[in-house]
Parts: structure tokens; C-alpha cells; sequence
């Protein structure tokens, strides 16, 4: 019994332990040239934002993507506010790719791409399935997150952006 108790305590410390110092690490997502950024300078930046999370195999993820592309080009003057689509791909020794209409979407300001090839970002979150989008106000804070695709999500994501502004 005594055996037991101790191994109990030496995983419950070991636990405590890795969550430490896992949330105390720096996130980094990697750009379309493969330089690295720490997610906290983004969430930082003094604007409201939403991050998509996506793959291209995900045919719901385009779909959730695509709207926010089309609705998403007021929020940038209307509430100063920037879109990142965030690919959780990991196929090691494989490029990243970007879709087409991402490219012609990041010819505008306040539309970013970014990498998290192993997922720190997105589990971070407690994200279990894609599309998933995370709104954060602009002093950094969690708004709102979403899981899975919602038809109109950005016309929700454009209210919340509303209330923000207004504050």
C-alpha cells in the first residue's frame, strides 16, 4: 500500500511538473519563407484577431476558410483586426503548401499564414478536430473558440469583432 502511495505522488509531481514547464515554453509557428515566430508576439500586437486552424486535406476546413475570406475583408478597417490561417500539417520532408485562393488572400493586408508543423499551437488549445478557430481580443485575451465547421461562423466571429470595437 505504502508502494503504491509513493508511485502515485512520484506521477502526480511528474505531471505538475511537465505542465510547467510546458505552458512556460514559447510557441512557434514557421511562415511561408520558414522563418519562425513566437505565437505570443501575434497575440500581442495590440489587434483583435482570429486564427484558423486548417489542412489542406480537410474539405470543411477550405469551405470555413473561403468564408472567412469573403467576409473577412471588412473586419481589417471596420475593426482593426487580422486573420490567421494556421496549417496543422505535419508531413516531415514535405513543403508546406498554401491553397490558391489562400495566396490571392494574403496579397491584403491583415491576412497571415503560419505553420504549426507539430501542432504545439493547436493543442495548446484543446482543439480536437478542424476547422477550429480561436478569437482573441486585442490585448491578447481568449474571446471565443470554435470546433468544427459552422456554416456563417464568420458572420458570429464579425458580431464578436463588433462588441469588441465598441468597448
Amino acid at each position: 500500500m505504502k508502494q503504491l502511495f509513493i508511485l502515485v505522488l512520484v506521477i502526480l509531481f511528474t505531471q505538475i511538473g511537465l505542465s510547467q514547464s510546458t505552458t512556460n515554453a514559447s510557441i512557434l509557428l514557421k511562415d511561408s519563407n520558414g522563418q519562425q515566430v513566437d505565437v505570443q508576439s501575434l497575440e500581442n500586437n495590440g489587434k483583435a484577431k482570429v486564427f484558423v486552424f486548417w489542412s489542406n486535406y480537410c474539405a470543411k476546413c477550405k469551405l470555413q476558410m473561403k468564408g472567412m475570406r469573403n467576409i473577412g475583408k471588412n473586419w481589417f478597417e471596420d475593426y482593426n483586426a487580422e486573420i490567421y490561417f494556421v496549417s496543422i500539417e505535419n508531413f516531415e520532408g514535405q513543403p508546406y503548401k498554401k491553397l490558391d485562393f489562400l495566396n490571392e488572400f494574403l496579397q491584403e493586408d491583415g491576412v497571415f499564414a503560419y505553420h504549426d508543423q507539430n501542432m504545439n499551437f493547436y493543442n495548446s488549445q484543446s482543439f480536437f478536430a478542424i476547422p477550429s478557430t480561436l478569437l482573441i481580443d486585442k490585448d491578447g485575451n481568449i474571446v471565443n473558440q470554435w470546433t468544427g465547421y459552422d456554416d456563417g461562423l464568420e458572420r458570429s466571429v464579425g458580431m464578436y469583432f463588433k462588441k469588441l470595437a465598441e468597448k
